[in-house]
């Protein structure tokens, strides 16, 4: 069992979201999207050549295609900033 804090979780949900993606699951992608944040620090991104900017295009896809409303305010990265790989 993943306790709600477990260290890991965060990456079983880069790497659910990734499969949900590829499966064109587009909600799922962002039930586990959301809780992470911006924070990109899985393996599930890190075979693209800038895993950083492949997870944040995963989640604007995921955004689009799923109909849903665009992530809450303190989830979406300011204008200027872009997401960081810590892999």
């Amino acid at each position: 069992m993943i306790r709600r804090r477990d260290e890991q979780l965060p990456a079983l949900r880069h790497l659910l979201g990734s499969s949900c993606g590829k499966a064109e699951l587009h909600a799922e992608v962002l039930e586990q999207f959301r809780p992470i944040g911006r924070w990109c620090g899985a393996s599930a991104w890190a075979d693209k050549g800038e895993p950083a900017a492949a997870f944040g295009l995963a989640r604007g896809v995921a955004v689009k295609l799923s109909g849903a409303e665009p992530p809450a305010p303190e989830l979406r990265p300011p204008k200027d900033a872009t997401h960081h790989y810590n892999g």
